[in-house]
């Protein structure tokens, strides 16, 4: 296990060692953070016996966030309940036997047929299908030490660039990332910082695009994600 401290609330974690050079969620402020390398971590043995880990299970990538259960999850059963019971008993055939006519009131020539009891229905209520909850999901992901120019890659209006860097055996370096469009034209600089450093930057324009990374004896790793 490794002993690292939440670079956002400050946090003590215990995170397996599987997870360095991966981001993950910090289960106390829920935020995310790059897990640093192994080999600049010492790890803690003592974690191994049974002391619960301090970090969600990680996602496609290097990511790690919680899914919970949708919060309306609860009402679509009860209703389903209730329409299913509603539906059961007008599956139920009613019948209605017609009354004995009394003796000795009317003629027979001036009676009435009895006529059949109208049964009203019961309207079927049809629950609207709740919208799932939209949450990020990641579609690309990198890690490298040195200078790269990625794929191009498509996104939707709501996308974003989360980052970590962190410096190399000889100090700290220099990391930044510029966003290019199809046309190679850049459109945004989404990082620009010197030693260890961690962010995410929120774009706000669908189209295609990719990333040069640009790094100076400094370790990173980049994760796309969108919105869905």
């Amino acid at each position: 296990m490794l002993q690292l401290t939440c670079p956002h609330c400050g946090k003590a974690l215990q995170i397996p060692e599987r997870y360095a050079g991966q981001s993950g969620k910090c289960k106390h402020c829920q935020q995310v953070f790059m897990v640093p390398p192994l080999a600049q971590v010492i790890p803690d043995n003592s974690s191994r016996h049974g002391i619960p880990d301090d970090i969600d299970t990680p996602l496609e990538g290097s990511s790690a966030f919680n899914k919970p259960l949708p919060p309306a999850l609860g009402i679509i059963l009860l209703v389903g309940f209730i329409v299913g019971m509603t539906i059961f008993y007008m599956a139920i055939p009613i019948t209605h036997k017609p009354s004995k006519p009394q003796r000795n009131v009317t003629p027979k020539s001036t009676r009435q047929a009895s006529q059949p009891m109208a049964v009203e229905k019961t309207a079927v209520y049809t629950p609207k299908p709740v919208p799932k909850p939209k949450e990020w999901r990641v579609l690309k992901n990198w890690q490298g030490q040195g200078i790269k120019k990625t794929e191009m890659f498509t996104v939707s209006s709501q996308w974003r660039i989360v980052w970590d860097t962190r410096a190399g055996r000889y100090g700290s370096g220099i990391f930044a990332i510029n966003v290019y469009n199809a046309n190679g034209n850049m459109s945004d600089v989404a990082a620009n910082v010197i030693g260890n450093s961690q962010d995410m930057s929120y774009q706000h324009k669908a189209g295609t695009y990719y990333l040069y990374v640009i790094a100076a004896n400094q370790s990173w790793g980049i994760n796309i994600e969108v919105l869905e």
